[in-house]
């Protein structure tokens, strides 16, 4: 091994030591199913103990030292010295009758007789074997993973709180819920053909007929009693209406409710007022976005609302018919929201606002007029924390999804995907505004995005309605990405051919897909 070798072989054990961030996994092992985890233990831990004896060993061979009283051969600087090897002072090798200069022999040779230099190389070697070792082993582990959680996925907390939302008691929910996942378990692993959506709606099934007291309900469970009283209430509730309609042909309708605030700035502290100008009109409201009904909640006081959301109230009287539906919020702040025909971010577009991510559309399409599959979506504003802290951004995402801040990609959860839980931290000055956009895409079955933050004085909540500003870099460069006008007699959007992707990154837009390429020209989605 001559003195380029070795620094070759220095610049290799640099650059493994300066790129430990490897150990990072870019694979969960809490996305892995408890028959996962299982296996991934076992083979993890019957994998190759690191020998660090034998590392030793070899570095000990392959640098060996000499031992005074041997007999060497030293070629330097156009000579040779033969003979016993004698000493070494630091400056000079005495070999027979010559005293070789260390200036004259090259840094391999040296540490065949200098002790130190010998242990430098020695332990050097030993260092890039064990770097060698972990990488190797996280190589593995990365591929196990990796290939456990398309067999042994974890069923999501997100998926499972969906499924069970409907059942009134905390009892009878907690009892379903541990009984649907020890089903789930038992029913792994999944088969290479088998899509995960299509898996949980056959699971859906076998534990509909195993719980007759069961019923489906818009995708998710409940009790078949309840139901059957729901859609017994829902009747009386609809021939009640039919027959006040009736009675009341002539009458006029109740007021419409009006809000004290209607829409400006949200502030938590601020009670929100609902009032009619009828007297001794009963006030039922709602916050889903659902029509109120004589079911809903009836409105007595002032409301004291944590987050903006959208309100809808309705007037029912004795004398009078029901008034029409009054609606407000959400109030100032919120994300700019932009909904895809494609899963390319292109196609038919529609535009809005949204307060916030926090949606669970489950099998359906996440706005009217548009496909439940294969669509994108995204959101652009601004970000204002409220204190200066470092905070830990959170997403959950069914399919890909993707977070930007400033112009960082904080999160790449770009792949195809049960609800799957990431996160990441990063500083942030209270009142600065900071560019955020974030990108969804759906193939199949469920979607859902959620974004939360936490620091060390904030628990882990959504971000609210008031920590975002549709505006900013990204929302401008969205509503360009947008722009809908007239050519040549026909309505198309005139800046998609000519303006970057808002959904690419490293003009990387298409998500990666079971069945890849081929898959992608089955779609045939541009």
């Amino acid at each position: 091994m001559n003195s380029k070798i070795i620094v070759i072989f220095i610049l290799l054990l640099s650059f493994l030591s300066s790129n430990n961030s490897y150990s990072a996994s870019t694979f969960s092992l809490k996305n892995l199913s408890e028959q996962g985890l299982k296996i991934y233990n076992e083979k993890m831990g019957s994998y190759p103990v690191m020998d660090t004896a034998k590392f030793e060993a070899d570095a000990e061979e392959k640098f060996q030292l000499y031992k005074e009283g041997d007999e060497v051969t030293l070629d330097y600087k156009r000579n040779v010295a033969k003979g016993k090897f004698y000493s070494f002072d630091g400056q000079y090798i005495k070999i027979g009758s010559s005293n070789v200069p260390v200036i004259d022999v090259d840094s391999m040779t040296l540490s065949k007789f200098s002790k130190e230099e010998n242990k430098k190389l020695r332990v050097q070697m030993v260092k890039l074997c064990k770097e060698t070792y972990n990488i190797k082993r996280m190589e593995f582990r990365e591929k196990l993973i990796e290939e456990l959680i398309f067999q042994y996925p974890a069923i999501n907390d997100v998926e499972i709180s969906r499924l069970f939302k409907s059942i009134a008691s905390q009892d009878d929910r907690a009892k379903y819920t541990e009984a649907f996942k020890s089903l789930y378990e038992s029913s792994l692993p999944l088969k290479v053909k088998v899509v995960r959506e299509d898996f949980i709606k056959q699971l859906c099934e076998d534990f509909l007929n195993k719980n007759p007291g069961l019923a489906i309900d818009d995708g998710v469970f409940i009790l078949k009693a309840e139901k059957e009283a729901m859609e017994k209430k829902a009747k009386e509730l609809e021939e009640k209406r039919v027959a006040r309609l009736s009675e009341r042909l002539l009458s006029p309708r109740a007021a419409t409710p009006y809000f004290d605030p209607d829409g400006g700035i949200f502030v938590p502290s601020k009670p929100l007022k609902i009032m009619c100008a009828t007297e001794d009109a009963e006030i039922h409201y709602t916050f889903d976005g659902s029509e109120p009904d004589e079911a809903s909640p009836v409105y007595k006081e002032p409301i004291n609302m944590p987050n903006a959301a959208r309100v809808k109230a309705k007037a029912f009287h004795v004398e009078f018919n029901d008034s029409d539906t009054a609606e407000t919020g959400p109030w100032a702040g919120g994300l700019y929201a932009s909904y895809f025909e494609w899963m390319t971010f292109r196609g038919k577009t529609i535009e809005k606002v949204d307060s916030c991510l926090n949606f669970d559309w489950g099998a359906k399409a996440p706005n009217a007029g548009l496909p439940a599959d294969y669509i994108s979506m995204l959101w652009a504003g601004q970000l204002l924390p409220k204190t200066t802290e470092t905070y830990t951004i959170y997403v959950t995402c069914d399919d890909g999804a993707r977070v930007w801040l400033g112009d960082r990609l904080l999160i790449d959860a770009w792949k195809e995907q049960a609800p799957t839980d990431y996160e990441a931290t990063i500083p942030l000055e209270a009142g600065k505004k900071y560019d955020i956009k974030v990108a969804l895409t759906e193939v199949g079955g469920l979607v859902c995005i959620k974004l939360q933050w936490s620091n060390p004085k904030l628990a882990k909540q959504i971000i609210p309605q008031d920590c975002f500003m549709p505006e900013g870099k990204y929302v401008n460069e969205l509503k360009a990405w947008n722009k809908f006008e007239m050519r040549n007699g026909v309505a198309d959007y005139i800046n998609r051919t000519k303006q970057k992707n808002p959904g690419s990154y490293m003009d990387n837009y298409k998500l990666p897909i079971s069945g890849g390429q081929q898959r992608w020209d089955k779609m045939g989605i541009k």
